[in-house]
């Protein structure tokens, strides 16, 4: 598996003054402290909001950026952040763990206790690129297990494909959310189930999150049955069904939920296109076989017809 994620960078880097890096930092990630060789930082940061957790890029140069206890009361617990390598490497101390992150690895980090971010290098070129998901406690709250924090997660494994295709493939459509006429509700919540449940802990996780792969990766395409999912997964029909069922989902209600991601990033794509595809060609390309069903699918999560939605873009 290859870490191909088409998350951008944060806006151009420019020098900072330690303090005023220190000021935009704690205004977006909250209170966390860089410590440097010089008084100088180069780097940058952005953020952007999108169904309700925040989504941040920090690019910074050989530096250490610590929350300690006291920054953690002086600031609170509201967070779990994940931690996603996009470019660079970088050093994380947390939960009695020290893991090296290279590109494509990731990393729950609990803003509950202290922590440490080490950027490496010999000179202020050396830039390290990071994505920092911001999930609200309540999202992931009493369904994980102190061991998932601080654990490396390898760019190759199924979990990291799961979360690095999702956040590439909402980068892609979040314009679309600034429409006013959107009202995706019902979409939000197909979203956290389908990021949130990705690290859940139980016995089946590794089974969830390897049929998620699998439907990621063949979205828009002839889905695999139920029976390939299983044996796939060395698991019996029925344990599928249990699985997602535990999950307060179903295996169908995840497949339309990466169906409609997948029209939306078509939309987007054909946007400024010279090429404008019909709206039933992206339907079935989405991998919608009945039009008239996709139409009411699509407004019940959206408020609008796909077709309403193709005229303004």
């Amino acid at each position: 598996m290859t870490f191909t994620a088409a998350i951008p960078t944060a806006s151009s880097n420019k020098d900072f003054l330690l303090d005023a890096w220190n000021a935009q930092l704690g205004s977006v990630c909250g209170a966390f402290r860089t410590v440097a060789s010089t008084e100088q930082i180069t780097g940058s940061i952005s953020t952007r909001s999108f169904m309700g957790m925040e989504i941040v890029n920090v690019n910074v140069s050989p530096s250490h950026i610590i929350r300690s206890q006291k920054d953690v009361r002086s600031d609170g617990a509201e967070y779990y952040f994940l931690i996603g390598q996009i470019a660079g490497k970088a050093h994380i101390q947390h939960s009695g763990r020290s893991v090296l992150l290279a590109a494509g690895d990731m990393v729950l980090v609990d803003s509950s206790q202290e922590s440490k971010f080490i950027y490496a290098g010999s000179e202020s070129k050396s830039i390290s690129n990071q994505l920092s998901v911001h999930v609200p406690r309540t999202f992931l709250e009493g369904k994980l297990s102190p061991h998932q924090f601080g654990e490396r997660i390898e760019a190759n494994s199924d979990l990291a494909h799961c979360v690095w295709v999702q956040l590439t493939a909402i980068e892609e459509v979040i314009s679309l959310f600034n429409d006013s006429r959107i009202y995706p509700d019902a979409f939000r919540e197909l979203f956290l189930k389908a990021f949130t449940y990705m690290f859940y802990t139980d016995r089946h996780q590794d089974r969830f999150v390897k049929i998620m792969s699998n439907l990621l990766k063949e979205a828009g395409a002839q889905v695999s049955g139920v029976d390939f999912l299983a044996d796939m997964s060395a698991s019996s029909r029925r344990t599928i069904f249990r699985i997602f069922e535990k999950r307060d989902t179903s295996l169908g209600e995840m497949l339309k939920y990466i169906r409609l991601l997948r029209f939306l990033k078509l939309c987007k794509s054909h946007a400024h296109s010279s090429v404008h595809p019909t709206v039933s060609s992206l339907i079935y390309q989405a991998g919608f076989s009945d039009i008239s069903n996709f139409n009411h699918l699509f407004k019940a999560n959206f408020g609008i017809t796909p077709r309403e939605l193709m005229t303004k873009h």
